[in-house]
């Protein structure tokens, strides 16, 4: 019977792990989510005014 109750309490270890670490990737999903949206934003922004045609250049058509 002791024998029986450590292996099922050892199961019950492997499962508490593979969930704490099920949450820890979706926090960190959700999280690598939203940081990326904002840096998309901040690349956009700085892109688009580097690409930005000078005001006293010629119209190149």
């Amino acid at each position: 019977m002791r024998q029986g109750k450590q292996v099922q309490e050892q199961g019950q270890v492997i499962v508490e792990y593979i969930l704490v670490l099920l949450m820890a990737m979706t926090i960190i999903g959700i999280i690598t989510a939203s940081f990326n949206k904002s840096v998309r934003g901040v690349w956009t922004k700085i892109a688009k005014d580097v690409s930005r045609a000078c005001p006293k250049c010629p119209d190149p058509q």
